[in-house]
């Protein structure tokens, strides 16, 4: 359009200035033609191609005109899509963590209020699971930071292929600890076990752990069928409490 555009200008210009050339001639008593131009002028073949001339070159205004106006509104509207999406990135960015993907642990407890007020005005159940790795400090001193990252990438992957329904929510709130949101669920610990088996599976090098020479994940858990909002806090202590259960009394700190 924007070829087009300038097409069309260079044209009427053109048209433009071949008009203001006869019309100069036409009034022009030194040209040598002078006398020819005046009968000429007088032709009616004449006058109708001149206003002819003049008909094309307003119409080719207007319709550059309108390809002005098209290519502003076409302008104005890329630039209104792209602040949109631009915004939306910022929203996006603004809730979620750049490593993992998962959300931030503000965005979550937002979420976490909302699916607890949905799971009780709907008398549906609603689980918390607890994540973390085994000695992910110990694994950042022995193979560095970027590493310790890209595992920690490959497990919220994990999670978030085991937990792939629209309404969980999985979070990092920090290091190496996710929580996981379930809606709906009642049988937590059997997503805990598919979440374990599937990080195990993934066969990520430890040697710096003193529990396992491989990356493997302790849990905690927690359900509830609430009727009133108070028991939001309850569930997240009944969960942490069950994270500390499993992570000090079972064997070298996992849940087999």
């Amino acid at each position: 359009m924007i070829k087009q555009f300038k097409f069309l200008i260079l044209v009427t210009a053109l048209l433009c200035l071949t008009y203001v050339f006869v019309m100069f001639l036409l009034f022009d008593t030194s040209f040598m033609f002078y006398d020819d131009f005046i009968e000429l002028k007088q032709s009616k073949i004449f006058n109708l191609i001149i206003m002819f001339v003049l008909l094309v070159i307003l119409i080719m205004l207007l319709y550059i005109i309108k390809i002005k106006y098209d290519l502003f509104n076409k302008f104005k509207e890329k630039s209104t899509n792209t602040i949109l999406l631009e915004n939306e990135e910022l929203k996006l960015y603004s809730r979620v963590d750049l490593i993992t993907k998962a959300f931030n642990h503000e965005y979550f407890e937002t979420r976490f209020e909302q699916e607890f007020k949905r799971a009780i005005r709907e008398n549906l159940d609603i689980s918390l699971l607890i994540v973390t790795t085994n000695d992910f400090i110990a694994y950042e001193e022995l193979y560095g930071k970027k590493e310790a990252q890209g595992n920690l990438e490959k497990i919220a992957n994990v999670l978030f292929t085991e937990c792939s329904r629209p309404c969980d929510i999985i979070a990092r709130i920090k290091e190496d600890k996710f929580y996981i949101l379930l809606p709906n669920t009642r049988k937590v610990r059997k997503v805990a076990l598919r979440c374990k088996k599937a990080v195990d599976k993934l066969n990520l090098d430890h040697d710096n752990s003193l529990s396992a020479n491989i990356v493997r994940i302790k849990y905690g858990y927690a359900s509830v069928l609430p009727t009133k909002i108070e028991e939001m806090k309850d569930l997240l202590k009944k969960a942490e409490n069950s994270f500390n259960y499993n992570k000090t009394k079972r064997i070298k700190g996992f849940v087999k």
